[in-house]
């Protein structure tokens, strides 16, 4: 699973003004008049390619955060406390 599908599971899982953990990044999410919005240490995300892009480039490409998305499905859905 990658991080844009990992992304797309736990928005359809976390209600409008809701918010989940993916590793130690905390996530906004909000539902707008049939669009999905996603606030992401204080800047908002319309698209989940860019919130994907820019998660990976503030933990750096190699970090722990990148080894989550080899990981099977279950395991992912612990780590994530969603």
């Amino acid at each position: 699973m990658t991080l844009v599908e990992t992304l797309a599971d736990l928005t359809t899982r976390t209600p409008s003004g809701g918010g989940f953990w993916l590793g130690s990044n905390y996530l906004l999410v909000r539902y707008c008049s049939d669009i999905w919005e996603w606030e992401y240490r204080g800047s908002s995300y319309y698209d989940l390619e860019d919130l994907a892009e820019e998660i990976l480039r503030r933990n750096g490409e190699g970090s722990r955060l990148v080894g989550y998305f080899t990981q099977s499905v279950s395991d992912q859905r612990r780590e994530y406390r969603a």
